[in-house]
């Protein structure tokens, strides 16, 4: 039942802060995971002072940074970027890696929103630009690579989104690699990796992508344990299991 004339307690006006400053959770949706009608919630944040942040004045910072390479890692993986929404997202089982997401997202400018999936429990990371959707859809992978070796701080960040969304560890073999069904962006990895000291493997793999139509290409780090100590040091992956010294 939908508690409308109950007094507002402080965990509920600091939910409402945290979601009305949020650009892709509408009224009607905060309204609902307070269980408050939508005239409660407008009233409340008016009494509050809050505003709604439009999405076209969300004017995202796109200068090389630290933050925006791992975002953009993160896009080229397991990220995803929806025009029409000017929706840019992540959902993933790793709370970590939501995270760090969430903070960079925040870095660059953007208000994104966090919340656990009910149906898998994978934790998914939103936040709405119609300024950084049509800029990140026009680049080019030239030019993320031109972006990127302006400093190897960039080429690091850049790596760790994209180990967090498509690298795995194999502490057996001992093994770190990258799997993607775009050969052309693989083939961007393995450069930004020659380019801070790392030799690489590329091969056509025998299994296809999540949709078993593309094929795969898996790219592996060379030389061995050094390698891979050296790759983690630098690189500092988000994820726990993703870390060499962790298990």
């Amino acid at each position: 039942m939908v508690a409308d004339m109950t007094r507002w307690n402080n965990d509920e006006v600091d939910r409402l802060k945290d979601l009305y400053e949020s650009v892709d959770v509408s009224r009607k949706e905060i309204a609902k995971r307070l269980q408050r009608t939508e005239s409660s919630v407008t009233n409340k944040a008016h009494l509050l002072q809050l505003k709604k942040i439009r999405i076209n004045l969300v004017r995202p910072n796109t200068s090389p940074s630290v933050a925006l390479s791992y975002v953009l890692g993160t896009l080229l993986g397991d990220g995803y970027v929806y025009l029409k929404q000017y929706l840019i997202g992540l959902g993933v089982k790793a709370e970590e890696f939501a995270d760090a997401y969430f903070h960079a997202l925040s870095k660059i400018g953007l208000h994104p929103n966090k919340y656990v999936r009910p149906d898998d429990g994978r934790f998914v990371v939103t936040a709405k630009s119609k300024l950084f959707c049509e800029w990140f859809l026009k680049l080019s992978l030239k030019d993320i690579e031109k972006l990127l070796l302006t400093n190897k701080a960039l080429i690091y960040a850049f790596l760790r989104g994209f180990f967090d969304s498509d690298g795995t560890i194999n502490r057996n073999a001992p093994f770190i690699a990258f799997y993607n069904s775009n050969k052309a962006l693989l083939r961007l990895v393995q450069r930004l990796l020659k380019e801070v000291g790392f030799e690489s493997s590329f091969h056509q793999h025998h299994r296809k992508n999540c949709f078993g139509r593309k094929p795969m290409y898996v790219s592996y780090l060379k030389g061995g344990k050094q390698a891979i100590k050296d790759f983690q040091d630098y690189v500092e992956p988000t994820i726990p299991s993703k870390r060499w010294w962790e298990t």
